[in-house]
């Protein structure tokens, strides 16, 4: 299913480029004055410190595009000494939902814990609060670039999965889940990890963003690492389910169970939290990037959930096989 953000660039690619600019103008120069930073005085607040509030214009991307915005913030915080806190409660994403899932309403906190002490309801309580830009906080940060190529320099990786070490935490219903789907699978850090981008990514081809391998160079690589770890199993993340099939058919019993199917994942969510079908899309993608990370070894496109396996990884794989195809 295409969300809001992808519909957006399907119907941008069959429009005419100046029918399309005539019509976005308006909107973007409107949207873009909103979500510009923005900085709130509180003459009679009790604390003399500033708080970060980092947002994203609705719909917000995938969750891992949405993770990448938020460490840009936590990047921008750090180098301003700002105190961060993440507001996808106010500033909704494609998986936020009326109802709480995991006692919160803040998108965010579905999944991960908070990045400060700072609770939203209570801003007023700080003499300042800056609002982030709704997109690309900063130009100059290696993580706003499109291409993800900063996964490709070493120290940009020990620099940046420190940092997701530190603020991105699952919370404790998050983790549980995780222990239970690895229980259910017989998960093995004795793992090679495979990650590929497909379906409407591939068909989008969106200007700037890292470009695919064909699925069968993919597929020819992950048979090498397979030979030189006869032992290993294999661990596939993708949400192309013909890719999936591609890359699962030549090793059978190796590969782990589907788990990411949304009536296999919810056997491991509890009934009371009533999850949308997109928040079980994007614990499903968590929990394999989460896997990837742990693995022995990897091979994968450039994406923002590979991405992020490899700064949670923080370099410990063994020879990955990151393909570097450039841009579209």
């Amino acid at each position: 299913m295409f969300s809001l953000n992808n519909q957006k660039y399907l119907l941008k690619s069959v429009v005419p480029t100046n029918i399309w600019n005539g019509l976005a103008q308006p909107v973007q120069g409107i949207r873009g004055k909103i979500y510009s930073e923005q900085v709130h005085h509180n003459p009679n607040a009790m604390i003399d410190k500033e708080v970060y509030v980092i947002r994203r214009r609705p719909p917000g991307g995938g969750l891992f595009s949405n993770v990448n915005h938020v460490m840009q913030g936590i990047e921008y915080s750090i180098n301003h000494k700002l105190i961060p806190v993440v507001d996808m409660q106010n500033y909704w994403t494609s998986y936020s939902q009326r109802r709480k899932f995991h006692g919160s309403p803040n998108a965010w906190e579905y999944f991960f814990c908070p990045v400060s002490n700072v609770d939203l309801g209570n801003l007023e309580s700080f003499s300042r609060v800056r609002y982030s830009k709704g997109d690309r906080i900063s130009s100059l940060s290696a993580l706003a670039d499109r291409s993800l190529a900063f996964v490709l320099d070493s120290n940009l990786v020990d620099f940046y999965g420190s940092m997701y070490q530190n603020y991105l935490r699952m919370n404790s219903s998050t983790l549980k889940i995780v222990d239970d789907v690895k229980e259910f699978i017989g998960w093995s850090p004795e793992t090679v990890g495979v990650s590929y981008r497909g379906t409407d990514y591939l068909e989008l081809k969106v200007g700037g963003h890292a470009r695919q391998p064909e699925l069968t160079e993919l597929s020819k690589s992950l048979m090498g690492k397979v030979l030189k770890h006869p032992s290993a199993r294999i661990m596939i993340s993708t949400e192309d389910q013909q890719a999936r099939k591609t890359l699962s058919d030549s090793f059978k019993e190796r590969v782990y169970a589907n788990f990411r199917e949304e009536n296999t994942l919810k056997r491991f969510i509890s009934n009371k939290t009533a999850p949308s079908p997109q928040v079980v899309i994007a614990l499903g993608y968590l929990i394999e990037v989460v896997l990837l990370s742990e693995a022995k070894t990897l091979v994968c496109s450039i994406a923002n959930g590979s991405a992020a396996a490899i700064l949670l990884n923080q370099n410990k794989y063994e020879d990955p096989l990151i393909f570097n195809k450039g841009t579209y």
